[in-house]
């Protein structure tokens, strides 16, 4: 296991420690959960790299039939 020091103000640590303390947890504790559920918020899973982009984004094309709307563009770059 790591260990990891940090630096906090006197003030701040004592707001943390009377927290931990009312919460019957400890520092320790209470930093690993933060981080695990920080980590968890902002690491993207294989489903929501490509499926829920997919699901998010359904319906939001509003230009007609999307080759139609290619094959226009493509006309434009050859005239």
């Amino acid at each position: 296991m790591s260990q990891i020091i940090i630096n906090l103000d006197d003030q701040f640590a004592s707001e943390v420690y009377a927290y931990t303390a009312s919460n019957h947890t400890t520092f320790e504790s209470m930093t690993k959960k933060l981080w695990q559920d920080f980590l968890s918020q902002i690491k993207p899973t294989q489903k929501d790299d490509f499926l829920s982009q997919l699901e998010n984004t359904q319906g939001i094309w509003q230009h007609g039939d999307g080759l139609v709307y290619q094959q226009n563009l493509r006309a434009e770059w050859e005239s």
